[in-house]
């Protein structure tokens, strides 16, 4: 049978409705993000957020921190930057308006960077993510930041944090390339398969059933 995947059928929760994309000018704020999922990163996300408060003179880091990632001590201020440590949560969407860039793994999550017009810096936990973060990377959604969760690549992350967060042209281009590739009408699109479907399904049974009943008879 045919299989309908990719981003053009994405299906995502109400909050991030197109209505509530943010202004693609959003890269004054200086406001960084930091997700990588629930599971372990072996320090990754420490060496990450040490390394852009040690570039940075001011900046912004809000980071979501999971159960099975090393602890990080609680929201601070630091020589003019400022921390902010969240627990899990139930939906990125809203701390996604509210960063200007967003430093994740190469999960679920880039689809939802894209669709919201957030630029992103990737790094792939696990073998699997490297495809898909190059694939988001030729589109021109991600910046690719490494294979592996080691202090080298948090420290590419962070300069490429550098290179992009001041390039108003760069940020456009890629908040913009997200919204291209990442519409935001997966959910009417499946409805729209499924609505197709339902009537080949049910002639379908339909004469299943008519066979049974000769069968019977």
């Amino acid at each position: 049978g045919t299989v309908f995947k990719g981003s053009p059928f994405r299906v995502f929760h109400p909050q991030y409705s197109v209505s509530k994309r943010r202004s693609v000018s959003s890269h004054r704020k200086k406001t960084v993000l930091i997700s990588l999922g629930g599971g372990s990163d072996k320090g990754f996300s420490k060496k990450l957020i040490d390394e852009i408060l040690r570039r940075f003179k001011e900046i912004r880091v809000l980071f979501i921190q999971g159960p099975a990632q090393e602890k990080i001590k609680l929201s601070r201020n630091i020589n003019g930057h400022s921390l902010t440590v969240l627990g899990p949560q139930a939906s990125l969407a809203p701390w996604l308006r509210r960063s200007s860039v967003a430093m994740t793994a190469g999960g679920g999550t880039l689809y939802d960077l894209a669709h919201l017009g957030v630029p992103g810096i990737a790094v792939a936990k696990k073998e699997h993510q490297k495809r898909n973060i190059q694939f988001f990377a030729r589109e021109g959604t991600v910046l690719y930041a490494g294979d592996s969760l080691s202090r080298e690549s948090a420290r590419k992350a962070a300069s490429l944090l550098e290179h992009l967060i001041d390039n108003k042209r760069k940020y456009k281009a890629m908040a913009r390339a997200g919204r291209r590739l990442v519409d935001g009408g997966g959910t009417h699109r499946v409805i729209h398969i499924i609505e197709q479907m339902l009537p080949l399904l049910y002639e379908r049974k339909l004469r299943k059933g008519l066979r049974g009943d000769k069968i019977q008879s």
